[in-house]
């Protein structure tokens, strides 16, 4: 079972990712990336953008992104085991990609939360505000996550007063998947 989180810089994807890791013993999607190492990177290989071109080459990068110049880019060998095992594996990454990661029959899970502009305040993350608004404003918005509803794809609200509610609307998706 593949399990995506999918949303925009400051939504707490990782914060959500580690939860559910810890708590549902999920084995997350190896992703590999160009940016600068956080604190709270889980499960990314940081490789230049020569090594990551070659991953790209040998077919082991099929699925990628590029934000605010940096490569984003899943295992292929991890979405190709997420199909074929009982092992659940989750990934977190950007909505940009959902149609080339659809054949990986995931379980999509939209995440968006009450307040961008302060989640960006409380992330440090100040320097890309304008690009992270844009991104949110162009995918995040109302009409956009109807248009994820209509597809299958769960959204769930990650507002700061309720992140045990929002880990608790996730794991009842992921429960349903099993019945």
């Amino acid at each position: 079972m593949l399990i995506i989180l999918y949303g925009t810089s400051c939504v707490g994807k990782t914060s959500i990712e580690r939860t559910l890791i810890e708590r549902h013993n999920l084995k997350p999607v190896k992703c590999y990336v160009t940016r600068k190492v956080r604190i709270d990177d889980v499960n990314r290989v940081h490789v230049t953008h020569s090594e990551f071109r070659k991953l790209r080459r040998e077919g082991e990068i099929k699925v990628e992104n590029n934000l605010y110049g940096n490569l984003y880019g899943a295992s292929e060998s991890d979405l190709m085991k997420a199909t074929k095992t009982d092992t659940k594996f989750i990934l977190d990454f950007s909505i940009h990609n959902y149609k080339k990661l659809i054949k990986y029959n995931p379980k999509n899970i939209v995440i968006t939360v009450d307040d961008i502009r302060s989640r960006i305040e409380l992330s440090g993350r100040t320097n890309r505000k304008s690009e992270i608004l844009e991104e949110y404003n162009k995918y995040y918005n109302d009409v956009k996550l109807e248009e994820y509803k209509k597809l299958g794809f769960n959204v769930i609200l990650n507002s700061f007063s309720e992140f045990e509610q929002c880990i608790s609307n996730i794991e009842n998706i992921l429960n349903e998947k099993e019945r």
